[in-house]
Order: C-alpha cells, then sequence, then structure tokens
C-alpha cells in the first residue's frame, strides 16, 4: 500500500521479511560443572568448552557428552551448570526455566542423570513433561548404564509423552586429558552415555538432510565400542533406540522411535517437524504482535506462513502428491468469528501431513494480547472442508 505524503513523494509499507530457518540439531546440556553455575554458556567448540569448563568435575560425563557432540558433527550447542545446593529436581526445575528463551535450543541432554540414580526416573518424567508442555524442545535421553533390553522396555514404558526419544546402550571413549583438545587417542576409556553423540548425529542429520528426516542408521565417531552386547532382537522389543555395531560398517544408530508407541508420533523426524514449526511461527509471526485482528491481517498471516509451508513441501517434508495433499491453511472468517474479533484475538488453523498424504496435524494458532498460543491434536485428522 501506497501512501502520499508529498507530491512526487510515497511511503510504501514493505513486510519484514521472516526468519524461514532455523538452526536445528542445538542442544542443551544440563548437567554438574563447579563454573558458572546457574547460567547457560553457548559454546561453540570442544576447545572453547575445556576453555569454560574443563573436563574433570564432578563426573567427567558432562565434558564426554559435550566431546561426543562436536565428534559427529554437531556446531553449536548450550551448557547449563545445575546449582546442586537446591535438590536435583529444584536445580532442573530452575535449569528449564533459564533454558526456556535460548531460540536455537531445540534438543535437551542429561549427561550425568545416573549419578543420583535414585532421581533418574522423575527427573526424566519431569523433562518429558516440560518438552510436551510448550517448551518446543526435544529430549535426547540415556537408559542407566548395563541396562538390559527389558530394563530399557520398562524405563520407556514409565514415560509419558511425544517429545523425547531413548537411546542404550552406553559407549566406551577415550579418557579425556585436561591438557589435550586434539583428537589424539587415549590409553585410558571411559563408558558414558550416549546422549552427546546422538545430538551430533541429530545436527549433522538436520544439515545434510533436513529435520523431517529419520536420524537413523547414522554412523557414530569418537568411540572405541559399545559398553555391552546388543542383539538384534532388541530393536523390536519397545521404543528403545538401540546402537549397534555391523562388520564393515562401524556403530550406527538403529532406530528412529520417540517414546510414544501410538503410530502416529512415533516417529522421531514427525515430532521434530511440528516442533519445528511450532518454534518457527513464534519468531515469524512475532512482528504482528498488538495489530487488529483485521483480513489485511489475515492475508498477511497466510501469505507468511503459506510461504513457508509450500518450501517444506518443496523440501520434501511433507507428504502429498500437491500442496493440498501436504497441508493446508486456514485464517478468514471461519477461524476468525464476531466474537474472536470482539476480543481481540487473531486465530488460524495450520493442516501439515508428515507421514500420508491428507492425514493432517492440526496446530491451532491464538494470537491474543501480543502472546501466541500454540495448540496441535493429539493424532492426525482429514481436512474439514
Amino acid at each position: 500500500m501506497k501512501a502520499l505524503i508529498l507530491p512526487g513523494l510515497y511511503l510504501q509499507e514493505i513486510e519484514a521479511t521472516p526468519r524461514r530457518s532455523f538452526h536445528t540439531g542445538v542442544p542443551v546440556f544440563l548437567a554438574h560443572a563447579t563454573v558458572h553455575v546457574g547460567i547457560p554458556r553457548l559454546v561453540l567448540s570442544w576447545a572453547q568448552f575445556v576453555a569454560f569448563y574443563g573436563i574433570n568435575a564432578p563426573s567427567g560425563l558432562l565434558a564426554a557428552a559435550v566431546r561426543g557432540f562436536f565428534d559427529n558433527g554437531g556446531e553449536l550447542c548450550y551448557v547449563y551448570a545445575l546449582r546442586p545446593e537446591l535438590g536435583p529436581m529444584a536445580a532442573l526445575d530452575e535449569a528449564l526455566d533459564q533454558v526456556e528463551g535460548l531460540e536455537d535450543a531445540d534438543l535437551i541432554c542429561l549427561p550425568d542423570l545416573s549419578q543420583a540414580p535414585q532421581w533418574f526416573a522423575p527427573l526424566q518424567r519431569r523433562v518429558v513433561e516440560w518438552c510436551d508442555a510448550g517448551a518446543e524442545r526435544f529430549a535426547i535421553l540415556d537408559t542407566l548404564q548395563g541396562a538390559s533390553p527389558e530394563a530399557a522396555a520398562q524405563q520407556v514404558a514409565q514415560l509419558k509423552g511425544r517429545s523425547a526419544a531413548v537411546y542404550s546402550p552406553w559407549l566406551v571413549v577415550d579418557l579425556l586429558d585436561a591438557t589435550d583438545v586434539t583428537d589424539a587417542p587415549s590409553p585410558l576409556a571411559i563408558a558414558v552415555p550416549p546422549c552427546g553423540h546422538i545430538a551430533g548425529s541429530y545436527a549433522r542429520n538436520d544439515r545434510q538432510r533436513g529435520v523431517f528426516y529419520a536420524p537413523a542408521n547414522r554412523s557414530l565417531s569418537g568411540i572405541r565400542r559399545l559398553d555391552g552386547e546388543v542383539f538384534a532382537t532388541a530393536q523390536g522389543r519397545s521404543q528403545v533406540n538401540w546402537i549397534r555395531s555391523f562388520p564393515g560398517r562401524g556403530l550406527r544408530v538403529w532406530g528412529a522411535s520417540t517414546i510414544d508407541p501410538h503410530d502416529e508420533w512415533r516417529h522421531i523426524s514427525v515430532r521434530r517437524v511440528l516442533l519445528t514449526l511450532q518454534r518457527w511461527l513464534q519468531s515469524a509471526l512475532a512482528p504482528i504482535a498488538f495489530e487488529p485482528s483485521t483480513r489485511a491481517l489475515w492475508a498477511r498471516v497466510r501469505r507468511t506462513v503459506g510461504a513457508y509451508l509450500e518450501d517444506l513441501y518443496r523440501k520434501g517434508a511433507l507428504a502429498g502428491a500437491s500442496p493440498e495433499q501436504a497441508f493446508y491453511l486456514r485464517c478468514d472468517d471461519t477461524t476468525n468469528t464476531a466474537a474472536t474479533r470482539e476480543a481481540g484475538m487473531l486465530v488460524a488453523e495450520i493442516g501439515i501431513a508428515p507421514v500420508a498424504p491428507a492425514e493432517f496435524i492440526v496446530v491451532r494458532l491464538t494470537y491474543s494480547a501480543g502472546e501466541l498460543t500454540l495448540g496441535s491434536t493429539n493424532s492426525p485428522t482429514t481436512k474439514k472442508e
């Protein structure tokens, strides 16, 4: 729209181009350290982590996880050192509050959770609840060291949610040397949980293929061997994702299942596509905060979000022979009734088909008083005309 200001001088409103993609595969490592306690720190390399935190305190599992992340293709992560004086649950709750505003972070790892076995299950449940309650993060969880397939399956059965995956077994890696930030092998070894190596694999997979591709059958680096034997039959017993050793192919992630056994949410890629979409909506639609819910604004939302969904479809993130089978978007009189407009609300409905054509997972977007609220269906639905 051009507005005449002076003869020959026009003012034209140009919509800001929203950021159309995010860093993905960016974990927050919640663990114990002796420095930078209670502060989320951005870490861009293994050498930078050593400079910030060292490698020996208090358990060494944090350092091994971060090293595994960078060894497997990770490019940036955050580290949050928990405050032990608060107690395990209160320290975790404080950490989750502190890291919620880290816009680029989309993964959560807890590498030294096994140091307090009595708190292992309650803390994992708390993280899953937080991820599912609108945090738009995905948790990469470990089993306890030496967990049998039966114990691992029982662990998953106790976790209720969609935004998490469990990996096993632990990995045997070089014992880190505080004076060495190179790749030189160490004569000593230590068993560590796999979450850091898996997070690095996620990051590499996202960068090379996209968040919508399953992070499975990916090779892992920086590992001597598995900490225990994994039988081929273990993968089919539960939602646990087992890491296996294959002759001539090395160590590979063999599975891409969330902790949810229901078909519509069992694929990690499906859940992460939805979480990434929700994060993008939060950022891309922030400029419309406090704007009146008018037809012009609805059209602007349709253009902005529609372009992003088209891009996802072209990249192969959505299923369908045509865009109409892959997604739909409503932001019009049907979603914005007279009552919602009088209340100052803007409502949009977005359906995406990440698995099967025309089987839509629906996201309902509501803007009210400058605050964006997102909700999604628990199962796919067909499009309603």
